[in-house]
């Protein structure tokens, strides 16, 4: 007896009428897994081969994630691992990027957390003042340069447009805290 409203009969039944585990594990709120026990109880077939696993390889390179995969033909990350083992399904290649991609690609990661981090500060920055300005100044800082306050924030400057400069990195390293 798995409950008061679901018995072996009733999983007997939904079996018979051709589901799959996994639609019978939704209607009766219970896991795919417990599906699988009581068929194997039972002396059903458990059918481990439903999938159309070239639709599958189709749909997954067409951009289909793991979930979407699931949800539309109802395969696991489990069946796929066993599927990919058997040689059924393959996993998309990443696209490598050169190495001149790469760099760009980290000095815009590295300048788009040092914008997130001052625009936090909001402590530091009036209310008044245009956030959006601020990032667009900080987006538009040339290649090595960096934002310096020209008042810094530890010697009571604020985080505003006119408190900003462009200063080389070994100028800004210089400068540090110092008010020039």
């Amino acid at each position: 007896m798995l409950s008061k409203n679901i018995n072996s009969v009733t999983i007997e039944q939904l079996i018979d009428s051709g589901l799959k585990t996994s639609e019978i594990a939704s209607n009766l709120g219970i896991s795919s897994a417990t599906v699988s026990y009581w068929k194997k109880k039972l002396g059903k077939e458990l059918n481990n081969n439903k999938h159309d696993w070239k639709k599958i390889q189709e749909a997954h390179n067409n951009g289909s994630s793991y979930s979407q995969l699931y949800k539309e033909f109802g395969v696991t990350k489990r069946a796929l691992q066993k599927a990919r083992d058997r040689g059924d399904f393959k996993v998309r290649q990443r696209k490598r990027l050169s190495k001149e991609e790469a760099k760009i690609r980290k000095r815009i990661i590295c300048r788009e957390a040092w914008m997130r981090y001052y625009s936090r500060k909001k402590y530091q920055t009036p209310a008044d003042e245009d956030i959006k300005k601020l990032q667009e100044f900080y987006a538009n800082c040339p290649i090595g340069y960096e934002v310096d306050h020209i008042i810094p924030i530890s010697k009571g400057g604020l985080h505003t447009l006119s408190n900003l400069q462009y200063l080389t990195i070994k100028e800004n390293r210089q400068k540090s805290n110092k008010i020039l």
